[in-house]
């Protein structure tokens, strides 16, 4: 007896999947995430080992550019396999960018590409800045920098996603990001990359009070054990630390200008 789950009176084709050996159709897209050399591997080595190209077919538009699975594609022409395909009209990359987005399969860097190479004005200069400044900053910072913000939320990430982010102060921000740098060099005690970046926005916090001082931080933090540091992972341990750095061996002058780690935590979470 059929059931309503198997009856194929009530199922609705939607897209055919085709195959082809002929690659030189295919088109990659202008905009689209930058194929990872890696994962091609990887899924070479996979596919090679057991060929589920059938069960996954890529997603190309009416100009049969690849929308989805252009890491399948490669692999699948490194081994010289069909390629199994699906066609949905109208698809561009706006299209690609949600599409990956909604699937997570997008990150930061990604999102970053398509829109500087797609001429993105904004994003072109957010480009040039995270690769100057990659071995101190992350994606994160590089948007709270250049953004303009105190601290970094979802709703920065997804405005970022949706290509609305605008460098607010690129002259603010260089200043910014070389006062970190500054910093950092007395701080490469701190090795892991979690700390340091909850270090990065903890000094940035203290960056933000209107009395701080980066030539008093530096000497500061000269003549301080960093070494006690190591044993910080929170930024609001950090803080605290880093407050009570600018403030060692105040003299009475100094000690006016000290800096309250708590009303600072306060003023950010505003």
């Amino acid at each position: 007896i059929g059931t309503r789950s198997n009856d194929t009176r009530r199922q609705t084709e939607v897209n055919k999947i085709y195959s082809t050996t002929n690659y030189s159709k295919f088109k990659s897209q202008t905009g689209n995430r930058v194929k990872n050399k890696g994962h091609v591997q990887y899924l070479t080595k996979s596919i090679d080992q057991e060929n589920l190209l059938s069960a996954a077919p890529i997603c190309v538009n009416e100009k049969f550019e690849i929308i989805d699975g252009q890491h399948r594609f490669e692999a699948a022409c490194t081994l010289n396999l069909p390629i199994f395909y699906y066609i949905v009209p109208g698809l561009g990359i706006n299209q690609t960018q949600r599409l990956n987005s909604k699937l997570k399969n997008w990150n930061a860097e990604d999102f970053m590409n398509s829109f500087a190479n797609n001429g993105n004005q904004n994003y072109l200069a957010y480009r040039l800045f995270h690769e100057e400044n990659i071995d101190i900053i992350d994606h994160n910072l590089a948007q709270v920098l250049l953004g303009g913000y105190t601290t970094y939320s979802g709703t920065h990430g997804q405005l970022f996603k949706d290509g609305k982010f605008v460098v607010k102060d690129m002259a603010k921000a260089i200043d910014r990001v070389n006062k970190l740098r500054d910093l950092h060099q007395q701080l490469k005690v701190i090795r892991t990359v979690p700390q340091r970046r909850e270090c990065m926005y903890a000094l940035l916090m203290v960056m933000n009070d209107k009395t701080y001082n980066h030539s008093r931080m530096l000497q500061k933090l000269a003549i301080h054990p960093k070494e006690l540091l190591m044993v910080y992972n929170r930024r609001t341990d950090f803080l605290v630390e880093l407050c009570n750095i600018y403030s060692y061996h105040s003299g009475r002058e100094e000690k006016k200008t000290s800096i309250n780690p708590r009303l600072l935590m306060y003023e950010t979470e505003m």
